[in-house]
């Protein structure tokens, strides 16, 4: 399969172009390909107290495994993109769904940290390639016009599917245990990657056209070149600066909790179900996290990509800031933490969308890989924020902190608009 950046807007050189429904139809089953590492990713946080209760295991210990997942799901995107870029997504999804059934197996049979850890490296490089694949391909379908729309609706299957699926894994988890819940689930969504692989494909050469809506890049940029431009490091600095705060929640969400007394405090019930603080958290989270990819996404495609991405950071710094005002109320606690997962999730949109629009669509996947490195800052923001809490016995600090990085990652973002304009091919 040739690359796209041979498939001009000329339908004499290929396919005939395709309706607008075609397109979409690929953003949809990206956005369901992308569940699968939504659920690795969010529903962690549901597991780490019954891991460390049943194997008598530290929150840096069992943490560190969150972070080995990271690692690989966030830092060897790069080594998948340009088998991506070049034969497609298909081959790509099928050996992810094995990838993280495989991961789901280690997971159920862990008995040392060395198995746990295994386990996150395989789950996190499939998370991987399902990501890199499905942004990719978006970037391939939506060459400009409503790109920030496509990838919003794209990473909104990466929330959606931990918002459909955490209180069913949490009562399930209850039900029949962490080690039952990682095998079912697993391979359950190895075999959903599978199927769903099937129905993906690349736009063929002539199938897409430009219509242009924002100044975007005329040159492909190699990941060389790019690495040689301000906007691409500033960018960098953003993602992992913004990342840290919404895994930080992600994954310390219950021992945060468990230390203030509101984990398991009832709060509410709607539609029979009994809320306790954490479940209800969890559940406003994926909510708010579903919700911020494509409405800021479509905003971005309206406002501009830089201007959005700095209203969303400053937001998460205030919603940051008033979450900790509010560890000792657990229904206060529970609505506030969903502000930070709105600026928080709108990361996933809008990264991608700027970075192609600055650098192409040519090698779209593998340079998103590149910029995908920077969340491995928010894995390893996971156990060191742990080991804080060990060293200080409370939680505040760590806020501070995360507070701190999302005013630089706004301040960057303001910036972002001149270093653009400065930008000269290298």
């Amino acid at each position: 399969m040739s690359s796209f950046a041979s498939r001009g807007s000329d339908p004499a050189a290929g396919s005939a172009p395709v309706s607008r429904a075609t397109s979409w139809f690929q953003i949809s089953v990206g956005a369901l390909c992308m569940f699968v590492p939504g659920v690795l990713l969010y529903g962690w946080g549901a597991f780490v107290e019954s891991i460390m209760q049943g194997n008598g295991w530290s929150n840096p210990q069992v943490q560190t495994a969150f972070w080995i997942f990271g690692i690989f799901e966030a830092c060897f995107m790069w080594l998948q993109g340009p088998i991506v870029d070049r034969w497609g997504p298909r081959i790509a999804m099928i050996i992810a769904g094995v990838l993280v059934a495989f991961g789901g197996y280690l997971n159920s049979t862990a008995t040392t940290l060395t198995m746990l850890y295994t386990a996150a490296a395989f789950s996190g490089f499939g998370a991987s390639i399902v990501t890199c694949a499905t942004i990719g391909n978006a970037a391939q379908w939506f060459p400009d016009k409503d790109r920030g729309l496509a990838a919003g609706v794209t990473v909104m299957g990466f929330a959606l599917g931990a918002g459909v699926t955490i209180l069913p894994m949490v009562e399930y988890i209850k039900a029949h245990g962490y080690r039952e819940t990682f095998l079912i689930w697993g391979v359950l969504m190895g075999l959903a990657l599978a199927v769903l692989a099937l129905l993906m494909r690349a736009p063929r050469e002539g199938e897409v056209l430009r219509v242009t809506k924002h100044a975007i890049t005329k040159h492909q940029y190699t990941s060389w070149e790019m690495f040689q431009t301000k906007p691409f490091w500033m960018l960098l600095v953003m993602f992992g600066s913004v990342a840290a705060t919404g895994l930080l929640v992600t994954s310390q969400l219950g021992p945060i909790m468990t230390h203030y007394k509101t984990h398991g405090l009832t709060v509410g019930t709607l539609l029979g179900y009994t809320f306790t603080g954490f479940t209800l958290a969890l559940f406003v989270d994926r909510v708010a996290n579903i919700l911020c990819r494509p409405v800021f996404g479509w905003l971005s495609d309206i406002w501009g990509r830089e201007r959005t991405m700095a209203f969303a950071f400053l937001f998460e710094a205030i919603g940051i800031f008033l979450l900790f005002q509010s560890v000792n109320h657990p229904l206060m606690f529970s609505f506030l933490s969903g502000l930070v997962f709105l600026a928080f999730g709108e990361i996933y949109a809008l990264m991608p969308a700027t970075l192609t629009d600055i650098y192409g669509e040519k090698h779209a996947a593998t340079n998103y890989g590149w910029l995908y490195v920077a969340k491995a800052f928010g894995y390893a923001w996971a156990p060191i924020s742990g080991a804080m809490f060990v060293a200080m016995q409370d939680w505040q600090w760590v806020f501070y902190v995360n507070a701190t990085l999302d005013i630089l990652a706004a301040v960057l973002a303001f910036r972002l608009i001149p270093a653009r304009r400065e930008m000269r091919y290298p």
